[in-house]
C-alpha cells in the first residue's frame, strides 16, 4: 500500500502504558502513543493514507518488573501473550532467536502498521542476565535502511519522527537516521526539489505518571536539510586503489562468494562512475560528460537495494551482538549512489548522454550546460565557460577563411607556436573548462562549430597517448 506519510517512534513495554489524550490543533484522540494519535488526526482531518513504525529495542520484554501479579493480571485473558512475557524473561536466550514471536503478538497499538527491532545496549535483569552489544551507528543504520527502503517501495511524500518516547541512544539515533535520510533525498532530487520528501519532528507536552491533564498537545517542526554539491567521496578515497577501505569494509573482498565478489565489483563500478560525472561538473569540465557511459536510474537502483539487503541482513544477524558496520563508509556509498541518481536525472532532461559518434554542437554545450548549472547552483561555472567558449568562438571567427569545412582540427592551431599537454600538470585543463588547447578538437559543418576530445595527445617526449584515461586520473584527483 502506498501512504502520504510515514510516522516513527519508540515503542514502549512498561507498566505504565494507558490510553491518555491527545491534542493537534482542534483534533483530540485517546491512544497510548502520541503517533498512533496523530495517524488518526492525518487520516481523519486531512484524508491522507498513514501508517506508524515502531521501534521496538529487543531488549524491552527483558525486564523483571513485568512479571509483577498486578501487571500479569491485566492478560489474564491473553494467555498466550501473558505465557511469552513469562518465557522472555525466565528463557531470555530462547526470545532471542526469534524475538519477532513476542513482537506479533503484544496486544497494545491496535492502529500499528508495522515495528522494526533495534538492537540494544548493556545489562538486563538479575536473575537470567544478558548482555547486549551494539553501537550508536548500527542503531542508526538500522533505522535509516528502513526509512529508505520503505521509501523506495512507497515513495511517501512525508516522513515524521516522533521524538516523543524512547530512552538511552535510541532517540538521538532517531534523529540521527532522519538527518542522513534527508540529506540523501536532497542530493537525490535536483532536476526537481519539490520531488524530495519532507522530514517533520513531532513532540508532546511532557506525560508525567502522576500527574493528570485533560491532555497533551502534540507539537510539529518541519525539519531542513542544507545540502550543497559536496561529494560523499573524497580525493583520497578515489585515489588507486579506488575506495579500497569503503569498499572493504562493506562487501569483504576475502570472501570466497562470487555473489559478494560481483556485488562488490558493481558498486565500485557505479561508485567510480559518479566521481567521474561529480568532478566534472565541480570542476566545469562539460565536453567529458559526453565521451562517458553512465548508468541508468534502474541499474543504481538496483545496485542501492541490493546493498540495503545485504547490510539489513548483517545487521539482524545476531540481535544480542550487532556487527559494529562503519556507518561512514556505508553512509558514503549510499548517499553518493542517490547523488549519482540525482546528477543522471538532471543530465538526462537535458539530453546528456554519451554520443554514439562523438560531435558535440558547440551552442549545445552552451546551453544545455546553462541549465545544467542552474540546477546545481553552479553560477560561477556557468560563467567561465560561457567565457571560454565565446573565446573558441571568436577565434575560430577570425581564421574562419583558412579553415576547411568537415575537416577536425585541434584547438591549438588557433594560436602561434607549437605547443605539448604537461600530464603531470592538469592546471591548464581546469582553468580552461576542460576545453585545453591540446586535448579538444573542433569541425565546422553548414557554418556550425562541433566539438569533441581527440583520442590521443602528444607529450613533450613526441609520445602518443590516450586522452581519456588521462582526463579520468585528473577527475579522481579533483573530486
Amino acid at each position: 500500500m502506498q501512504f502520504t506519510n510515514v510516522i516513527y517512534q519508540i515503542g514502549r513495554l512498561d507498566k505504565y502504558i494507558k490510553n491518555v489524550t491527545f491534542k493537534i490543533k482542534d483534533y483530540k484522540k485517546e491512544s497510548e502513543l502520541s503517533s498512533l494519535a496523530f495517524k488518526k488526526y492525518l487520516v481523519e482531518q486531512k484524508k491522507e493514507t498513514s501508517a506508524v513504525i515502531l521501534l521496538y529495542p529487543v531488549s524491552l520484554p527483558l525486564n523483571e518488573s513485568l512479571k509483577d501479579k498486578d501487571h500479569l493480571a491485566k492478560f489474564d485473558k491473553n494467555p498466550v501473550f501473558k505465557n511469552a512475557i513469562i518465557q522472555a524473561i525466565e528463557q531470555p536466550h530462547s526470545y532471542l532467536k526469534n524475538p519477532a514471536r513476542f513482537f506479533n503478538i503484544m496486544p497494545y497499538y491496535a492502529d500499528l502498521d508495522d515495528y522494526l527491532i533495534l538492537h540494544s545496549l548493556g545489562t538486563y535483569m538479575k536473575k537470567n542476565t544478558v548482555s547486549f552489544q551494539t553501537s550508536f551507528d548500527d542503531v542508526v543504520l538500522e533505522i535509516f535502511l528502513d526509512i529508505l527502503v520503505r521509501y523506495l517501495q512507497q515513495g511517501f511524500r512525508r516522513l515524521y519522527l516522533d521524538i516523543s518516547s524512547g530512552l538511552n541512544i535510541y532517540v538521538p539515533a532517531l534523529l540521527e537516521a532522519g538527518r542522513i535520510f534527508g540529506t540523501w533525498s536532497q542530493l537525490r532530487y535536483w532536476q526537481n526539489k519539490a520531488d524530495a520528501p519532507e522530514v517533520h519532528l513531532l513532540y508532546t507536552d511532557p506525560i508525567l505518571a502522576n500527574v493528570e491533564v485533560p491532555f497533551y498537545n502534540i507539537y510539529e517542526q518541519k525539519v531542513e536539510y542544507k545540502t550543497f554539491f559536496f561529494s560523499p567521496i573524497t580525493s583520497r578515497d578515489s585515489q588507486p586503489p579506488f575506495c579500497r577501505k569503503l569498499l572493504n569494509d562493506i562487501y569483504d573482498h576475502t570472501a570466497d562468494n562470487q555473489s559478494c565478489l560481483e556485488k562488490r565489483e558493481r558498486l565500485a563500478c557505479q561508485l567510480e562512475q559518479f566521481v567521474y560525472f561529480f568532478s566534472a561538473l565541480k570542476n566545469n569540465i562539460p565536453l567529458i560528460l559526453y565521451h562517458l557511459e553512465g548508468h541508468s536510474l534502474e541499474q543504481i537502483t538496483t545496485c542501492l537495494k541490493d546493498l540495503i539487503d545485504d547490510t539489513r541482513q548483517m545487521l539482524q544477524d545476531n540481535y544480542q551482538k550487532s556487527p559494529k558496520l562503519s556507518r561512514t563508509s556505508y553512509t558514503k556509498a549510499i548517499l553518493s549512489l542517490g547523488f549519482y541518481q540525482g546528477i543522471v536525472e538532471v543530465l538526462q532532461a537535458q539530453g546528456i548522454t554519451k554520443a554514439q559518434e562523438i560531435k558535440i554542437p558547440l551552442l549545445s554545450v552552451e546551453q544545455d550546460f546553462e541549465q545544467v548549472y542552474n540546477k546545481f547552483m553552479l553560477s560561477l561555472n556557468r560563467t567561465l565557460l560561457t567565457n571560454e567558449i565565446g573565446k573558441i568562438k571568436s577565434k575560430i571567427e577570425s581564421k574562419k577563411d583558412q579553415l576547411e569545412t568537415g575537416k577536425w582540427y585541434s584547438v591549438s592551431i588557433l594560436e602561434q607556436g607549437t605547443s605539448y599537454l604537461n600530464a603531470k600538470n592538469k592546471r591548464n585543463f581546469l582553468a580552461h573548462s576542460g576545453l585545453e588547447k591540446n586535448i579538444t578538437q573542433f569541425i565546422i559543418e553548414q557554418d556550425n562549430i562541433y566539438l569533441r576530445y581527440a583520442d590521443q595527445y602528444q607529450d613533450r617526449q613526441g609520445n602518443k597517448r590516450e586522452t581519456i584515461p588521462l582526463i579520468k586520473k585528473w577527475l579522481k584527483e579533483d573530486v
